[in-house]
């Protein structure tokens, strides 16, 4: 293979250039600009850069590595423009989805650009899914599961891609239990995607008729009334502590003890009860209980892999990712685990794996989740994006 020659290449561009022959010259810069990135020369790579883009202004890709020299150099405002003249170009040649992988592979690093990529394009264009699939990815590699659900539900108005919008919509209310049977009736066309949007948003609750009785009033305890009770119990407990709960910790600290307290009178030995109301801690940001809760299901309980995917999501949220990956392996040696748990927990490691930059791991669980379902939720995405991370690491 012919060796590199920068001096062979700058010569070349710039005899282009005179002759008025735009096009290969700006592929010249661009190629000599490309070497220097790779030296880690941001600076200067954007100056030839900027030559390439002066001869050839409507060059989408080139807006790509004009932002990636930018934030290299710490200019996040400059990147962002960059991104938008991107946006604006490849809408123009109308080739925003063509130009999305390029845009995903050379700015793999940096979420926030990506997605004011996907941002610019609804700017522009809101009767196609893609952009909101690639917007709702974004929040997804970032736990921003309400964020990604919203732009989800959008997607679903421009009857495109239903099966994949579908699928990501699963990933993104994996934590709440009762979801994937309202996508399965959403799916057969049993309810509206109105329907659907209500029975999947953790802020709409059922309105009592009857004044609720406060969290700390006496509870019956016939066991017939047992589950009643406690979602009675849970109820008044959301209303009480409302919705700021972060700034109100040390007033609802108290409430939660005692509330507890009464529950376990209810409790016992009840793992579905449990189960339940470490969910309602988990929906109202109380990682702590919910935690202490699943903690009380024993390993041979029916519902310990229930509890242990829960507690699983919660230690992700909470940045324990190395907790995390042991709850998941604990999980996956449980005897008789079902199959939608099984690939649960791989592709819960996939992710983790690439949160903790163990790409060679995150790809060997791949492998084994690849095996029994190769287009389980986002795992193409991944293995291209762990493939991109193999390449670097080859190439350096």
């Amino acid at each position: 293979m012919t060796a590199f020659r920068p001096k062979d290449v700058l010569e070349k561009a710039q005899e282009a250039e005179k002759k008025g022959d735009k096009r290969h010259a700006s592929a010249h810069y661009t190629l000599l600009s490309t070497y220097l990135q790779k030296k880690g020369k941001w600076k200067e790579a954007k100056v030839l850069l900027d030559r390439a883009i002066r001869l050839a202004p409507r060059s989408a890709r080139l807006y790509v590595q004009r932002a990636l020299c930018e934030i290299k150099q710490g200019k996040e405002i400059e990147a962002r423009a960059a991104i938008d003249l991107f946006a604006h170009y490849a809408a123009e040649k109308k080739r925003t989805e063509d130009y999305a992988p390029y845009l995903e592979e050379h700015l793999t690093d940096y979420p926030e650009l990506r997605r004011s990529y996907y941002e610019g394009i609804l700017k522009l264009d809101r009767t196609r899914a893609f952009p909101f699939i690639g917007l709702a990815k974004c929040h997804l590699r970032r736990n921003e599961f309400a964020q990604a659900k919203k732009m989800l539900l959008d997607a679903l108005s421009t009857q495109d891609r239903r099966e994949e919008i579908m699928e990501q919509l699963a990933v993104a209310v994996a934590s709440d239990l009762s979801a994937g049977e309202h996508l399965r009736r959403f799916s057969s066309g049993e309810i509206s995607k109105d329907e659907l949007a209500l029975l999947l948003d953790e802020k709409v609750e059922a309105k009592r008729e009857a004044k609720k009785r406060s969290v700390l009033e006496p509870v019956p305890q016939s066991e017939d009334s047992q589950k009643l009770d406690l979602r009675t119990l849970i109820e008044n407990l959301e209303e009480e502590l409302g919705v700021d709960l972060q700034e109100r910790h040390d007033e609802v600290t108290p409430l939660v003890q005692e509330f507890r307290a009464r529950t376990e009178k209810i409790l016992k030995n009840d793992a579905r009860g449990r189960l339940d109301l470490a969910l309602a801690f988990f929906e109202m940001d109380l990682f702590k209980d919910a935690r202490d809760e699943l903690s009380r299901i024993s390993r041979e309980d029916g519902l310990y892999a229930d509890a242990q995917c829960l507690l699983g999501e919660i230690l992700c949220i909470e940045g324990g990712w190395l907790a995390a990956l042991d709850v998941y392996q604990e999980c996956l040696r449980c005897a008789d685990l079902a199959r939608e748990k099984r690939h649960h927990c791989l592709y819960k490691l996939v992710e983790i794996y690439m949160r903790l930059g163990d790409w060679e791991k995150a790809e060997s669980q791949l492998r084994v989740l690849e095996k029994s379902d190769p287009n389980y939720r986002n795992l193409r995405f991944y293995k291209k994006e762990i493939a991109a991370k193999e390449r670097v690491r080859k190439a350096s």
